[in-house]
């Protein structure tokens, strides 16, 4: 799995800035749904949303519907 950054506590990244502003860089990402957030803006925002939709989809598995 890429990461932007490693998890020292510079968070240095792990491409070079000319590899970032001149290259193609792919990066793999699976669409879990979408909701609304107060601020679009941290990652516990984002932790927060992403656990809201897998709950919401655990809910709807145990209910019997068919998830796509």
């Amino acid at each position: 799995m890429n990461r932007a950054f490693s998890r020292k506590k510079d968070k240095t990244w792990m491409h070079t800035p000319e590899a970032l502003s001149k290259h193609f860089i792919p990066y793999n990402a699976k669409f879990l749904g979408s909701t609304e957030v107060e601020q679009p803006k941290g990652t516990e925002v984002v932790r927060d949303a992403v656990r809201k939709l897998k709950f919401a989809r655990h809910i709807k598995k145990s209910e019997g519907q068919k998830i796509p």
